[in-house]
């Protein structure tokens, strides 16, 4: 009864590798903890390899080869697969499967060997196993931190912030030179190209409180640049990301501090046939057009306010 228990959530995790799971609104600890699936799938593939009666009856380091080179094989094929339907190639993912079968075959060792066994390799195993954990516990923390700064949305303090932010033909990184609030702020570098900027996606997603969006710009350049804005909520991608479907605006961007406004009343009223869901908004995005050479901008205090 226990080895089908034990067949049945195996195939389960090989399926949940390609139908449903996270995507790109889901939070940063959702997405990690999704992760460690690696770890728990290919533990099972391996002690269901080593009970085959061939495998089985080779020597602990020729099982070890041979588990290696299944990951490098299976391992590297499902990512390979899920590109075939919308996902990334994870490098991460591959080390995790490596991490998971490591862990199988040093259980699967200690079913074979006496109880001191388990005390000797008790140490990696633990290892593999926190490994695969620390991010979850590092997006748990600052899953945190982003909770109880709210409204505060991003002061770029420290390095842990970075993570929330996905850029597109752009640099990010921590400076102190321009700061607004606080001791840091952040530099972005834009490159030449249609739509450099970067995003905000993972953030607190009720909005229903508060009545502004603000954000603190400098302009180190001479001439004025335009920084267009978007902000989106769960319900958007599933309208196929229309422009009619968002809040959209610009800003000239004049040389020096800029304080950019933006009333959430005309967020929520932005989409042409419905409201916004204020109770759920997952990106704001900043993001120069059609630029022709690179152009360096500064950001901080970016908050909501009533």
């Amino acid at each position: 009864m226990f080895k089908k228990l034990f067949y049945v959530l195996l195939l389960l995790l090989i399926v949940l590798l390609f139908v449903g799971g996270v995507n790109d609104e889901s939070s940063r600890l959702t997405k990690a903890i999704w992760d460690t699936g690696h770890l728990f799938l290919f533990a099972g593939l391996a002690w269901t390899l080593l009970d085959i009666p061939w495998l089985n009856r080779q020597s602990a380091l020729q099982q070890f080869w041979w588990l290696a080179a299944f990951v490098v094989l299976v391992g590297g094929g499902i990512e390979l697969l899920q590109l075939l339907v919308g996902r990334y190639f994870e490098r991460m993912d591959v080390l995790f499967d490596a991490l998971g079968a490591l862990v199988g075959w040093l259980l699967y060792r200690v079913r074979q060997h006496k109880f001191s066994f388990l005390l000797l390799i008790s140490p990696l195993i633990v290892l593999s196993v926190g490994i695969v954990f620390q991010p979850v516990w590092m997006a748990y923390q600052d899953q945190l931190a982003m909770q109880n700064a709210f409204p505060l949305l991003a002061d770029f303090e420290n390095t842990n912030e970075l993570a929330r932010w996905e850029v597109n033909d752009a640099q990010i990184l921590l400076q102190s030179s321009h700061v607004r609030h606080g001791e840091g702020g952040l530099a972005v570098k834009l490159a030449a190209a249609k739509y450099p900027g970067l995003a905000l996606h993972q953030l607190v997603a009720d909005w229903r409180a508060y009545e502004y969006l603000s954000l603190s710009v400098f302009n180190p350049q001479a001439e004025i640049k335009r920084l267009s804005l978007k902000i989106y909520d769960r319900q958007h991608p599933h309208n196929g990301y229309a422009y009619q479907d968002r809040f959209n605006t610009h800003f000239n961007i004049k040389p020096g501090w800029n304080e950019l406004v933006v009333a959430l009343d005309d967020v929520r009223l932005a989409p042409k046939d419905r409201d916004m869901d204020m109770a759920n908004i997952v990106d704001v995005s900043l993001f120069l057009q059609n630029q022709t050479q690179p152009v360096l901008l500064y950001l901080d205090d970016l908050r909501l306010s009533r």
